[in-house]
């Protein structure tokens, strides 16, 4: 059984972050040991007036924690940090553990930022890239990460985003929400194999807030039981898909985020 340190925010209402990781990776075979960054009342960018508390002192004394109890883990895997002070914490946690780490750059989507992140968040974000082995960045945070101003148009262009992120560091990037020619895709290059492939999503209506933890979830639970990383992508890709259409037919508040209960047993 892999062990996976799971460094996200935690949310009283809003499926996302370890809301998902936790029983994604659980249902899939991985021990999660989750290392909270901040708790909010609700997740961001939906609901006006939300609370927000950085828990950047709470991960560095359970890091050191778990180093006194010579704790042994497979992955880290980080997504919404509470300060860009905890970067630094996650990357001592890589080298004292020597695992892999995987990294979900959250801060932004649609073009902008999220509430609670800034530029400052962002240049800290590239230092975690650069130390990272996979991350999985929308078309959003691919770009803000790369300095660009527009999205690219066309497949050439994304190969080149995607190469010029693992040129910061990692061997494989994943870029989600590509939209080319009015098709959504997931577009990944894997710097070792020298290797670019699409793999095409349905297209949903709406806007469905947690898809991206979801996504990176399925995919390192399949990785860390031992599939392929395209393969694991593709489950990834069909499991958001049937999670969204399950949604839809609850006809619930969207803000509630994606029902992946009604879908998770098809993970085990």
């Amino acid at each position: 059984m892999k062990k996976i340190i799971a460094v996200h925010d935690l949310s009283g209402i809003g499926t996302a972050s370890l809301g998902t990781v936790i029983p994604i990776l659980s249902v899939m075979g991985s021990y999660v040991c989750p290392l909270q960054t901040a708790a909010l009342s609700t997740i961001t960018g939906v609901f006006e007036n939300f609370t927000f508390t950085d828990l950047t002192l709470h991960i560095k004394e359970t890091i050191k924690h778990w180093k006194q109890l010579n704790m042994e883990f497979d992955y880290i895997y980080s997504g919404f940090l509470g300060s860009p002070n905890q970067v630094g914490t996650i990357i001592d946690a890589k080298k004292m553990f020597g695992c892999k780490l995987m990294v979900d750059p959250v801060f932004g989507d649609d073009g902008q930022l999220y509430p609670t992140m800034n530029n400052k968040m962002v240049e800290s974000m590239k230092e975690l890239v650069s130390n990272a082995d996979i991350i999985t960045p929308n078309i959003t945070e691919a770009m803000f990460l790369l300095g660009e101003k527009e999205f690219p148009a066309d497949f050439v262009t994304i190969k080149e985003w995607l190469v010029r992120l693992c040129d910061a560091g990692p061997d494989t990037a994943i870029i989600t929400s590509c939209n080319i020619d009015g098709e959504m895709y997931v577009c990944c290059y894997c710097k070792k194999a020298d290797e670019f492939y699409k793999i095409k999503c349905c297209y949903h209506d709406g806007s469905f807030h947690g898809t991206g933890d979801i996504f990176a979830s399925v995919m390192l639970g399949a990785m860390a039981r031992g599939q392929e990383i395209k393969e694991a992508v593709s489950l990834a890709v069909d499991f958001v898909s049937k999670a969204i259409e399950e949604t839809k037919k609850l006809n619930s508040d969207p803000r509630l985020g994606v029902a992946v209960q009604k879908v998770i047993k098809e993970l085990l």
